[in-house]
């Protein structure tokens, strides 16, 4: 019986997420979802409560399962070049997830301040190997926190599809976008030699 609550609870969550990502927190329903995921409408208020915690738990889920490991300060420009990796790669495995949350940013909703703390909580790991790799003489930048934001503005929201369309770059590979991306990083921010 457990499986079968975990099985209607993980339909439920996918169908969720796709209904939020395609309309939007206030343009999804609970009866939109409910016939997203096959299911009776009232499961979703019995196994979540509503709308709001039903988004919020898909949220949490989606950053838990992100596999962001404290970093490592040993080598610390593979570990800045991994976690941008691992940023491109979470959000190419998952747009809905990503749609979901760029709406809620752009709308100013109530429930962006838990979204942020979210994210604040994965992108602080990048601040500490940045801190240290420019304390090491190995980056060089003038603000931590503006590069961190510029940097998430480059991983995370760089692939407009319309602008892709409109830049014949849908034939460009996966892997090409992704090293493109990590070299402009990294080139953006490491330390130059004085002359």
């Amino acid at each position: 019986m457990a499986k079968d609550h975990t099985e209607i609870k993980m339909k439920i969550k996918l169908a969720a997420k796709k209904v939020f990502a395609l309309y939007g927190y206030d343009g999804a329903s609970i009866k939109r979802i409910g016939q997203e995921a096959d299911i009776n409408s009232a499961l979703i208020s019995y196994y979540f409560g509503g709308k709001e915690p039903l988004f919020l738990e898909i949220i949490q889920d989606g950053f838990q399962h992100s596999v962001w490991e404290e970093p490592s300060l040993y080598d610390i420009r593979s570990e800045v070049r991994n976690f941008i990796k691992r940023v491109i790669r979470f959000r190419r495995k998952d747009p809905d997830f990503f749609s979901m949350l760029n709406q809620e940013m752009n709308m100013q909703s109530a429930r962006k301040e838990k979204i942020v703390k979210l994210i604040l909580v994965m992108w602080e790991r990048l601040f500490i190997l940045l801190e240290a790799g420019k304390s090491q003489g190995i980056f060089e930048f003038k603000s931590s926190r503006y590069t961190v934001l510029m940097i998430m503005g480059v991983t995370l929201f760089t692939e407009n599809i319309c602008l892709m369309d409109a830049m014949h770059m849908n034939d460009v590979s996966e892997e090409l976008k992704e090293k493109a991306m990590i070299d402009f990083i990294l080139s953006g921010i490491e330390a130059r030699a004085s002359n």
